[in-house]
């Protein structure tokens, strides 16, 4: 079982807009890339970031979650 990390999303939303790469954003708020996406899921889904926002990111990492975003946006709209 994983540990739970709190992140105010704020916070992150800032970081993110601010430029912090992917691993910076890991290393700050101590996530793993699994806990990264969910982050950007969660934000993307509360209308905190667009998905535009997650999609123009470096794709080192983004590259591996586009479909769980798109997923999580088909859910919205239904």
């Amino acid at each position: 079982m994983g540990l739970q990390v709190e992140v105010r999303a704020g916070d992150a939303v800032r970081d993110i807009r601010s430029g912090l790469t992917d691993l910076e954003l890991m290393e700050k708020y101590r996530l793993t890339d699994k806990g990264l996406g969910s982050l950007f899921r969660k934000l993307v889904s509360a209308g905190l970031l667009k998905h535009s926002e997650i999609e123009s990111r470096d794709p080192t990492f983004t590259s591996t979650i586009p479909l769980d975003i798109r997923e999580t946006r088909r859910r919205a709209t239904n």
